[in-house]
């Protein structure tokens, strides 16, 4: 939600992540668990976590800052999807937000456990995070490259 309406994102403003976690491979996977910690110049929506299976864990207590999901297990070519909102907060300084998730999993072997990170997909690399300009991009590069002329 666009608080000010300037088309973008800016102190005030509500983001929903979607979080998509599929199980490409030919085996079940088990025990996922989601979790995420959100940029500290956000702030987390308690109720708004949900997920189209298994149970929050965390995130939609009064107090949370961040999300934790347990999944349960999925199967070939199963799917689940987690959303929650968070705030931009007010008088941030930076230019950018950035979130990434993680899912840890069982496995086989000696750590007995897997884990991947989200991918922003909107860009081409895989596993990188999820990254938000703040406010117009066009005003923040003109502030970031205006020549000093000295008189």
């Amino acid at each position: 939600m666009d608080a000010n309406e300037d088309g973008f994102a800016s102190s005030g403003d509500t983001l929903l992540y979607v979080v998509d976690i599929s199980n490409g491979s030919s085996a079940p996977i088990t025990t996922i668990t989601f979790e995420d910690t959100p940029d500290t110049e956000t702030q987390l929506i308690a109720g708004t976590v949900r997920s189209d299976r298994g149970a929050v864990v965390i995130g939609n207590g009064p107090n949370d800052s961040y999300v934790i999901v347990n999944l349960g297990d999925l199967n070939q070519s199963q799917a689940g999807k987690i959303l929650f909102q968070v705030q931009i907060r007010a008088g941030q300084s930076q230019t950018r937000l950035r979130n990434q998730a993680q899912v840890r999993y069982a496995v086989d072997g000696p750590t007995g456990q897997g884990q991947q990170f989200s991918d922003d997909p909107d860009t081409l690399e895989r596993n990188d995070a999820t990254i938000t300009p703040l406010g117009d991009p066009t005003l923040q590069q003109q502030r970031t490259y205006l020549p000093l002329i000295a008189k």
